[in-house]
């Protein structure tokens, strides 16, 4: 059951910094698409080859149209800004939601630190077992103040000749 926990705590870091990394693609994406514009409006062809931009309706209930043309170039252009909208949004959404979760996630990590804290004296928790921290430079050894010898979770002799600073989890 130990190694099941530690196996799972590891593959939970290893699946958030990877949304932290989506996260960080998506905000880049976006403000790539933002410097080569965005254009919200609809495509619509007259006479197949003349294409006009309309516009959503705003608070007036005043429909834009913009005239771009048969020009390719600048059909191109519009096109491609229109698309850079709908990525954006896209993005945009993708992000929110993912930052939400973690919010949440977040919380939740936080109840399960609570909940463990609880179980074991906080005398047996050292200021190595911070956060990212590796509870000692040669492994997981959890060392209890004064005790020469101390079993681990995965049952290692452990020797502890001088006990480390203790602080409470919940400084975290």
């Amino acid at each position: 059951m130990d190694t099941d926990i530690m196996t799972k705590a590891a593959w939970l870091k290893n699946l958030l910094l990877d949304r932290l990394q989506l996260i960080a693609h998506n905000k880049t994406e976006m403000a790539r698409l933002d410097l080569a514009g965005r254009i919200y409006a609809t495509a619509h062809y007259r006479e197949g080859k003349y294409l006009y931009l309309i516009y959503p309706k705003t608070k007036d209930e005043v429909r834009v149209r913009q005239y771009i043309g048969a020009d390719p170039k600048r059909v191109e252009e519009a096109l491609a800004k229109i698309q850079n909208a709908k990525k954006y949004e896209e993005l945009a959404d993708q992000t929110r939601q993912i930052e939400a979760e973690l919010t949440l996630d977040s919380y939740q990590l936080g109840e399960i630190c609570r909940r463990v804290e609880r179980l074991a004296p906080l005398d047996l928790v050292t200021e190595s077992a911070r956060a990212g921290e590796d509870p000692s430079p040669d492994g997981d050894k959890a060392l209890e103040p004064g005790a020469g010898l101390v079993t681990t979770s995965i049952n290692r002799n452990v020797s502890a000749e001088v006990p480390l600073k203790q602080m409470p989890l919940s400084t975290w």
